[in-house]
């Protein structure tokens, strides 16, 4: 699976990043699910593992939006 490194800004809202979007860390994580975005400059996800679903916050410039390619 590929990705691409993009920048969250545009126009529209302050971080470009939308409920729904597939982000990872850029540093290598499970792909993980938007569930909020604050004018912060955070992103809140929620991912899975063998455990169940996780819920974390991260700077937006830690992630990476999944290439829809």
């Amino acid at each position: 699976m590929d990705f691409k490194f993009v920048t969250f800004l545009d126009d529209t809202d302050d971080t470009g990043t939308a409920i729904g979007d597939i982000v990872s860390l850029a540093s290598g994580s499970p792909d993980m699910t938007v569930i909020s975005v604050c004018e912060c400059g955070t992103v809140e996800v929620a991912w899975y593992d063998d455990n169940g679903m996780n819920i974390d916050v991260f700077p937006v410039g830690a992630l990476i939006l999944e290439d829809d390619e």
